[in-house]
């Protein structure tokens, strides 16, 4: 299906207000807000300080950081998860799914582009790309099937192009659809006119639209709403006035009563740093009375608000940030962000399958089948007290064996492999102990101590090394162990 101009302009034209919505959501993440362009002035007409803190890219990032720490995992039976690892290998997967949380929770969407090139090496043939939606135009039937994506590309004057520099801004577009890829060129004398350039259109074989929207929520919204915006603004401001109260009172109005003198004068006393007053004269520094408590207060408001909003914790507000604090604070402190991320990894895996599924079709296309069962493993970070899990855990041996304790730290892969290792240790150590015998004074007392040793009852390698376990696993103190080991190494 190939659109027409007009339905190209249509769907262009649709899109223009949302995109210029995120053009504005990427500026605020990016740090330009709104007291940059404010212009305020002080009363002595000088301009004031703009000052930014950026909250609302700290919370976006926050999420980014808890989601992507560890790389989305895909496990399969089949040789799909193997399949994946490739094209992820080759597209850098783990930094696009970076992309695409950030820009979604910036701009509220993202999009993703796959392509096929028979030509390239096998594990190279699939390619995937992220996009910002600024500049994607998208046009649904009215059973919400996405029929076209359309991207639309801005080469400015002076950029190279087809061997040569362009003397002129030109406008192309991609249009996508279940079939075909068509490049088109602005007209350059009838704007609203699009023309197909030279090698276009082009077949694939995907039998859909190659490109579909990521988001992290099913309205496309952006983390950064309004309310949020309000919150920082109200953030910078006060910190600029604060900002500004200091630099007044270091920087005071000098008032001067009983002085004479012309401009020349003024500017050398001022270079000497002093001056001569009348008898009667006086000079003082005109100082405002500023509560910078109040600021403080304000300050410390706006940003719980805009914290809370977000449902992320203040974590330099979290009572014992050193590392002392309980696992329960922690999870009380981080339950709000968790939450809001639960729901954003059920359509992170959502995004996933929509992605593996383009890598299953054109497999297909290779007479390559990949099965439809497999797991997409997200993980949400956030920190925990180590100290106090593995304590816990410790305090559970009444009720657990070693292995099943082992079994709950999640830093350990292979809870049985630990556990023959820190057996193999316990055995080493309990070997390496000396065995004090007493001195003999006479033969006949060195004579005592063989026979002693030789009559004594020792059991086989087998054996003792099964009770010394046994002693081991029931928490038998060490000494108990030590003599049993003793008596088999006098053997």
């Amino acid at each position: 299906m190939e659109l027409t101009s007009e339905q190209i302009n249509l769907t262009l034209n649709a899109a223009s207000t949302r995109q210029e919505v995120q053009k504005d959501l990427q500026a605020l993440y990016d740090g330009e807000h709104a007291i940059l362009t404010a212009g305020e002035e002080r009363s002595d007409g000088s301009e004031k300080t703009s000052i930014v803190m950026n909250l609302m890219a700290y919370a976006v990032d926050m999420y980014v950081g808890a989601l992507t720490a560890t790389p989305f995992k895909i496990t399969s039976e089949d040789e799909l998860s193997e399949e994946y690892k490739k094209v992820a290998r080759a597209n850098d997967l783990e930094i696009i799914d970076i992309e695409h949380l950030r820009c979604s929770l910036a701009q509220g969407a993202s999009v993703e582009v796959h392509s096929f090139d028979k030509d390239m090496e096998d594990d190279k043939k699939i390619g995937v790309q992220q996009f910002s939606p600024i500049g994607w135009s998208f046009l649904y039937d009215s059973g919400g099937t996405l029929v076209a994506a359309i991207h639309k590309t801005v080469m400015e004057k002076n950029t190279w192009h087809e061997d040569g520099v362009t003397d002129r801004n030109r406008i192309f577009l991609t249009v996508y659809t279940s079939d075909t890829i068509y490049e088109y060129e602005q007209d350059e004398k009838h704007k609203d006119q699009w023309v197909q350039i030279e090698g276009s259109p082009i077949q694939h074989e995907y039998g859909q639209v190659p490109v579909f929207l990521y988001s992290v929520t099913q309205t496309n919204s952006s983390l950064i709403t309004n309310a949020i915006v309000t919150q920082n603004d109200a953030y910078n401001q006060t910190r600029t006035d604060s900002h500004d109260n200091v630099r007044y009172d270091a920087d005071a109005i000098l008032a001067v009563a009983g002085y004479k003198g012309n401009q020349k004068q003024i500017a050398q006393q001022k270079k000497d740093r002093y001056m001569t007053l009348d008898k009667d004269g006086k000079a003082w520094f005109i100082e405002k009375t500023s509560d910078h408590n109040k600021g403080l207060s304000d300050l410390e408001l706006s940003r719980r608000n805009l914290l809370e909003m977000a449902r992320i914790p203040d974590i330099f507000q979290i009572v014992g940030t050193t590392g002392a604090t309980s696992g329960i604070a922690l999870k009380l402190a981080f339950m709000p962000m968790e939450q809001a991320a639960n729901s954003m990894i059920n359509f992170i895996r959502a995004m996933i399958r929509k992605r593996i599924d383009l890598v299953r079709k054109v497999r297909r296309v290779q007479n390559k089948t990949l099965g439809e069962e497999y797991e997409v493993g997200i993980e949400f970070h956030m920190p925990i007290n180590t100290i106090e899990r593995w304590q816990n855990i410790g305090n559970l041996s009444e009720l657990l064996s070693r292995i099943d304790q082992l079994k709950l730290i999640p830093e350990i892969d292979d809870p049985e492999q630990a556990y023959e290792r820190w057996l193999e240790e316990k055995k080493k150590e309990a070997l390496a102990i000396p065995i004090p015998l007493p001195l003999p004074t006479t033969d006949e007392g060195a004579a005592d101590i063989r026979n002693a040793q030789v009559n004594t009852a020792v059991p086989s390698m087998e054996e003792a090394v099964a009770r010394a376990q046994k002693l081991m696993e029931s928490k038998i103190n060490l000494p108990k162990i030590e003599a049993l080991l003793r008596k088999l190494q006098v053997s």
